[in-house]
């Protein structure tokens, strides 16, 4: 028999008081170009809510793509979230890794990863490269 309590309580409870910090930083990081949103966290909490937080973004009125990248000690995640059907979020991890990591998802959501610290102008001259490139 299934524990529809303890279920609903997994389903709405995925973050904790220590993923604010990870808000906190994203929030004040978030950046637009055009429709394209970008933001840059540090350290996340939690590898695991950097899909939540571009989730958060993608719900902005201005925004159809949301790029998150977080710098661990490892190397650079990616989080991309569309809905521009132009813009693939798998296509959009892959064309700003390529040649440094690898990458995979879907149409709407997708993740990658390179041992590089990407820094912000790199991963801002990729997203104005994206209007101007083939994906």
């Amino acid at each position: 028999m299934i524990a529809f309590d303890y279920l609903n309580y997994i389903i709405r409870n995925k973050l904790s008081v220590k993923d604010l910090q990870s808000y906190y930083k994203a929030i004040n990081s978030f950046k637009l170009f055009g429709d394209i949103g970008l933001v840059f966290v540090d350290n996340p909490s939690d590898k695991n809510i950097l899909g939540i937080i571009g989730d958060f973004f993608l719900s902005l009125k201005e925004v159809s793509v949301n790029i998150l990248a977080a710098r661990t000690e490892g190397g650079t995640l990616l989080s991309v979230r569309s809905e521009d059907e132009n813009l693939k979020a798998n296509e959009t991890v892959n064309y700003i890794l390529k040649g440094i990591g690898s990458g995979g998802g879907h149409v709407y959501m997708a993740g990658g990863f390179t041992e590089k610290l990407l820094d912000k102008n790199f991963i801002i001259k990729k997203i104005k490269g994206l209007n101007n490139e083939e994906i």
